[in-house]
């Protein structure tokens, strides 16, 4: 779903996807939730470059095949993935300039890196991996 300037809210009711899920480039989308969704085969999550958006759901993800890339949308407050235990590939969670809260608090594995970069008073708990919560450098 991309280059929708007229897209304000999008909630995804699906639970399986064969096939990545990409959000970009929506210049007035303020909310993006996926409350079914479970699993995510062949590919990964991409959210990138949407400059409203404020809040990012998917609290009944388990399992992602390829990458999560949550990159430069500017207006982010919250990402909850609660219920995510296994990324097949890696995490890239950067430049979202107003990042509050990051919770991934039951990740399990993760089978590529984890890059995240949040402010200093950030909350961020990203499972067994927590250690990779860091601020950027001054």
């Amino acid at each position: 779903v991309g280059n929708n300037s007229n897209l304000v809210s999008l909630t995804m009711n699906l639970e399986r996807v064969d096939g990545g899920i990409s959000v970009g480039n929506n210049s007035n989308l303020t909310s993006l939730t996926m409350p079914n969704l479970q699993h995510v085969y062949h590919r990964g999550i991409s959210v990138n470059l949407n400059p409203k958006l404020a809040s990012l759901t998917m609290d009944n993800l388990e399992y992602v095949y390829g990458d999560i890339g949550v990159l430069d949308n500017l207006k982010l407050v919250s990402l909850t993935m609660n219920n995510l235990q296994n990324v097949g590939g890696g995490i890239g969670v950067l430049d979202n300039d107003n990042l509050a809260s990051l919770a991934m608090n039951s990740l399990e594995d993760v089978r590529g890196g984890i890059s995240v970069d949040l402010a200093p008073t950030a909350s961020c708990d990203l499972g067994d991996f927590t250690s990779f919560c860091s601020s950027p450098p001054n």
